[in-house]
């Protein structure tokens, strides 16, 4: 049984039609989908047909024109993949229609994809611990209901295809499930239920140890949002894969500097060609940490405000943050941002953003003790990805910043108060001869008996102990 935390969610994408390589460079180290499906025939087929009905929902305005002017069929078409049709057509599938418009193709193809999801959501390719009720939803991914004219789904499908996973068609109401469709497993199952109408959505851990004669959701879903290591180690560069001008932003008075170095190590780290990274930090005045080390830790742009109270009782940071993102995503194209805090108010700036259709692209890092499970719920529901300062390496930081005073003190030792043993010699042979041997006794004890010793005004000397 395949239990991969993106197993499900790539075999998805790849039904979906989505172009593998794309995904490749979103989930690195994904299974081996594509291989395993190369010989699967009705999946190759279903592939096939939502390429081409993505290709006319895309490109549905030019393509009407172009059949309702020259009254050619879908082989003559521009737009559209041939060598999907030209591969449908070797299996069967004709899908030529004499005098047809691009939505009377929209409608076509849709029926024989009811089809065809029908006989995936039905087969091995799912696990086999799913259910009936678990196969049949999974098959509204795909399908549309007979009733609705390829002129409908061509105009819904313009209205909102920036909130379609990877903007591929997706065949139930949005309003039914959280953006991230095809994020991992554990969104996509519980997606499914939400489609299915479960109220009490069961976990995916739960999923993967029942079968379809056990699970009963009202008596087994546990109602808490658990993460776990498996589930988030990779989520950050998974993140990172889907966005390529990313804002890094720091709520400074809801985590700490460690946090912040491990989250650029952890994006370092992921190496994704072709991303862009802004670092703002938004500081309060009675913050007690040291915030510009962090611009030591990277060679990102960093940007560090630092906010003064009108009232000494009270901080204006979560409101600049927030007006903060909104300038970056609204003026600047960021496309990805990386929220570092552990306020749960900043629930209502994701919030806000999704619901006026300019930006949803939110990942969330928060110090795990100081956030409660209904936060993390509502996270979640929306598919924002998030993971606990725990799970990210903080030693690193203390390594580099040691390395860095190292540094510090020997250059300044260097500049200002290096001596030769040479030139000590020198001075001492000026009045006495120095033999060898005497040489090498005076070279151990400036080693051995030379140290450093702090005063109480704070300089430092050096004294012969």
């Amino acid at each position: 049984m395949k239990t991969d935390n993106r197993y499900y969610t790539a075999l998805t994408a790849y039904l979906l039609g989505l172009d593998m390589e794309k995904y490749d460079i979103s989930f690195i180290d994904h299974m081996e989908i594509p291989v395993e499906l190369e010989n699967n025939k009705e999946a190759l087929i279903l592939r096939n047909l939502c390429i081409l009905r993505n290709n006319f929902l895309n490109s549905y305005d030019s393509l009407s024109s172009f059949f309702s002017t020259t009254l050619r069929n879908i082989i003559d078409s521009p737009s559209v993949d041939q060598s999907c049709v030209k591969y449908l057509k070797s299996v069967g599938i004709d899908l030529r229609i004499t005098n047809a418009r691009a939505s009377d193709y929209i409608r076509s193809i849709s029926d024989i994809i009811n089809d065809y999801a029908k006989r995936i959501s039905n087969s091995d390719l799912l696990p086999e611990w799913a259910s009936s009720v678990l196969r049949e939803c999974y098959c509204g991914i795909f399908t549309v209901q007979k009733r609705v004219s390829g002129v409908t789904l061509a105009k819904t499908y313009s209205r909102l295809r920036k909130k379609y996973p990877y903007q591929l068609f997706v065949g139930f109401d949005l309003s039914t499930y959280s953006h991230n469709l095809l994020y991992r497993d554990s969104m996509l199952f519980s997606n499914i239920q939400t489609l299915a109408g479960v109220k009490d959505v069961v976990s995916y851990d739960r999923l993967l140890v029942a079968t379809s004669q056990d699970l009963d959701p009202a008596n087994e879903a546990e109602g808490t949002f658990t993460l776990t290591r498996e589930d988030t180690k990779n989520a950050l560069s998974d993140f990172l894969g889907n966005s390529s001008k990313i804002l890094i932003i720091v709520d400074c008075e809801n985590t700490h500097v460690d946090t912040v170095v491990a989250v650029i190590n952890d994006v370092s780290r992921s190496n994704i060609k072709g991303n862009k990274y802004k670092i703002v930090l938004v500081d309060d005045e009675k913050c007690h940490e040291d915030w510009e080390i962090v611009k030591l830790f990277t060679n990102f742009e960093v940007e560090h405000i630092e906010m003064h109270r009108l009232k000494s009782q009270k901080s204006t940071v979560d409101m600049r943050l927030a007006l903060i993102v909104q300038r970056e995503v609204l003026k600047n194209g960021i496309d990805g941002v990386v929220l570092i805090s552990s306020d749960s108010d900043y629930f209502c700036l994701m919030e806000s953003m999704h619901e006026t259709d300019n930006f949803d692209s939110f990942f969330v890092v928060f110090e795990g003790d100081r956030v409660g499970n209904e936060y993390l719920n509502r996270l979640e529901e929306w598919g924002i990805g998030c993971i606990p300062s725990s799970y990210l390496d903080v030693s690193d930081f203390a390594a580099e910043k040691s390395k860095l005073y190292k540094s510090w003190i020997l250059s300044c030792l260097n500049e200002n108060y290096s001596f030769s043993v040479s030139k000590i010699f020198e001075l001492v042979s000026k009045n006495i001869s120095i033999s060898d041997g005497d040489k090498e006794s005076l070279t151990k004890m400036i080693s051995d008996k030379l140290t450093l010793v702090s005063k109480s005004n704070g300089d430092i000397s050096f004294v012969f102990k």
